[in-house]
């Protein structure tokens, strides 16, 4: 499936030496994560290209590009990948803070989402992020990301991000880890 906006990103076309999954068009679609996606099934997500505006405290707006992206194989988080011209800065965060952000404040600490409204009055969505390294505050038309959070329930709906799981084979593995 696609759109003007974003895509739906087919099953799995190739895996790298590294285990990053490929879609079409060599779109990375996320790392396997065996409690997940079973061995006779590929991974999916959604990648989709948004314009974001960073809000300075002091000037006016400026366009900044995004690439939201989602992955089944990590079905609670987005990523967000913002670039101005040359620099690339990417964020990680849950996908129900964007969703609940939609409709009212959410987040603390380094990731902050709100709604509002811009000066022509569309719906929009402020996300702040926030780092040791500095701050950004941007924003978006609701209609972006209620586009992209709409794909990504196609891949795996709302409250069964964690549904097929085996939360047994996770702590095992943490377990391991944190002993190695």
């Amino acid at each position: 499936m696609s759109s003007e906006r974003g895509r739906l990103v087919e099953p799995l076309v190739r895996r790298s030496p590294e285990g990053i999954f490929y879609g079409r068009g060599a779109t990375r679609i996320g790392h396997l994560c065996p409690e997940r996606v079973r061995m006779n099934e590929s991974p999916r997500g959604v990648v989709c290209d948004a314009v974001f505006e960073i809000v300075p405290p002091d000037t006016s707006p400026s366009p900044v590009t995004c690439r939201l992206s989602y992955e089944e194989t990590d079905p609670v988080a987005v990523t967000a990948r913002f670039t101005l011209g040359e620099q690339t800065v990417g964020w990680t965060f849950a996908r129900a803070l964007l969703l609940s952000g939609m409709y009212e404040p959410v987040g603390d600490g380094d990731i902050a989402v709100r709604p509002g409204v811009d000066a022509d009055g569309h719906a929009t969505v402020y996300v702040e992020l926030s780092s040791p390294h500095g701050a950004a505050l941007l924003r978006t038309r609701t209609s972006q990301v209620a586009t992209f959070l709409a794909m990504t329930q196609q891949v795996v709906p709302i409250g069964q991000e964690l549904d097929g799981v085996d939360m047994d084979a996770v702590v095992s593995r943490l377990l391991h880890q944190a002993s190695a």
